[in-house]
């Protein structure tokens, strides 16, 4: 342990916690049982339903109804009568070490994704003053004006002023710099290659097709050409999985009126059509049955129920199957 003096006559000791025997977790009663989510058998403490809610869910969704195991129902009771903490342990319905969510297996399809770039391109060949390039992308209308002293660009950037250079490859490239400064223009890319002006798609698609490209000067102006070529693919895909929050195949196709998927009117889920709702009964029955299914004698079930007759102890035993 180490020791360290604050002050005169005071002394700091660090514990080492490592030798300190942790003290057995209290809880006031313990439950066993499938929830929607959380650790699967592990016993957990819970302080109250809400942090039962937080830890194992409580209802989901099957065939559009709201459905909820029975061991929320129990855990909400228990605090609603006054119990302050208790251990809840998942289980879920299969076998083996591991248990997996249900999927669904029809959301695919009709995926559409880009395939080719749009393009166009025309030679740089009249770069006099003022020659000007209009640009019509939709309703998006932009002009660009080459000067050899560029004016100010207009306040809502439909018109573009830049240095129209002294020859057509300065010019072209000058107009392709201007032009992907434009973030009405985001969706396209202009580029020069040896006098030659190029405006393609952004991206892949056809999104990218109909940009017109036109010159002129004085208001008078003539297409060039129409950014054309970007296709589109669908492909059948799946797009995406849906899965359960709980596992097991518990929540398999739970769509039928008697199966998994029917409620009580407390909204209880009830796990098959002859079954009731929990009493204070259900646990006797549950414990008999694990007896009988552990081969023990039915004298000794009775006794451990505290039954003195076996028609008594037979009701219990009613829903065994072998």
């Amino acid at each position: 342990m180490a020791e360290q003096i604050v002050s005169p006559g005071v002394f700091q000791r660090e514990t080492d916690q490592s030798f300190i025997t942790p003290a057995p977790v209290e809880v006031g009663a313990a439950i066993v049982g499938p929830t929607v989510k959380g650790p699967i058998e592990r016993p957990t403490v819970v302080t109250s339903f809400a942090d039962y809610k937080q830890k194992f869910g409580t209802t989901f969704v099957s065939a559009s109804e709201n459905l909820e195991f029975m061991t929320s129902v129990a855990v909400q009771k228990y605090f609603a009568n006054g119990g302050n903490s208790m251990l809840v342990t998942r289980v879920a319905s299969g076998s083996g070490d591991s248990w997996d969510p249900a999927t669904s297996t029809n959301i695919n399809n009709n995926l559409t994704t880009g395939q080719t770039f749009s393009s166009g391109s025309v030679d740089a060949v009249n770069i006099g003053e003022s020659t000007s390039i209009k640009i019509t992308a939709g309703s998006t209308v932009v002009t660009f004006i080459g000067q050899e002293n560029p004016n100010t660009d207009s306040s809502d950037n439909s018109v573009r002023f830049f240095d129209r250079g002294s020859d057509t490859t300065q010019f072209a490239s000058n107009f392709a710099t201007e032009f992907n400064l434009v973030s009405s223009l985001s969706g396209f890319v202009a580029s020069n290659a040896s006098a030659k002006m190029i405006i393609s798609g952004a991206a892949k698609g056809t999104d990218g097709n109909g940009l017109v490209f036109a010159t002129g000067s004085g208001g008078t102006f003539e297409t060039q050409f129409t950014t054309e070529g970007g296709t589109n693919t669908t492909d059948a895909k799946k797009v995406f999985t849906l899965k359960t929050i709980g596992e097991g195949t518990i929540l398999n196709a739970t769509t039928g009126l008697t199966d998994q998927g029917e409620q009580f009117t407390d909204g209880g889920l009830k796990t098959g059509s002859n079954q009731q709702p929990l009493s204070g009964h259900s646990f006797r029955v549950g414990a008999a049955l694990d007896l009988l299914e552990q081969g023990e004698p039915l004298e000794k079930i009775m006794l451990r129920g505290g039954w003195q007759t076996d028609s008594t102890a037979m009701k219990y035993l009613r829903n065994w199957s072998y």
